[in-house]
């Protein structure tokens, strides 16, 4: 084991996660997302219902979820967008 494998294991996620940390309710909708990431220039961010971490929304989830071919509104929940995905996985 390098000195490097040893250094990494002794850091803790709280020494370089961003803080306050960024988080949206399952309940806001597509808009409000896409305006929070861009407002705070990130790609990711968790989705928190009844105050646990129910998923992960990244810009690619909203790219999917917006791109023409699917054409949704954006006033849809963000649980929605992750939800779909998944769901489609599991389809194939």
């Amino acid at each position: 084991m390098s000195k490097a494998d040893i250094s990494i294991k002794k850091i803790l996620l709280g020494d370089f996660a961003s803080r306050p940390l960024i988080y949206v309710s399952s309940r806001q909708t597509v808009d409000d997302v896409v305006e929070l990431m861009t407002k705070n220039k990130i790609h990711k961010l968790p989705i928190v219902q009844q105050e646990k971490v129910v998923g992960i929304v990244t810009i690619k989830d909203l790219l999917v979820f917006l791109s023409p071919m699917r054409k949704p509104g954006l006033t849809e929940s963000i649980i929605h967008v992750i939800t779909r995905e998944k769901t489609k996985k599991n389809r194939l």
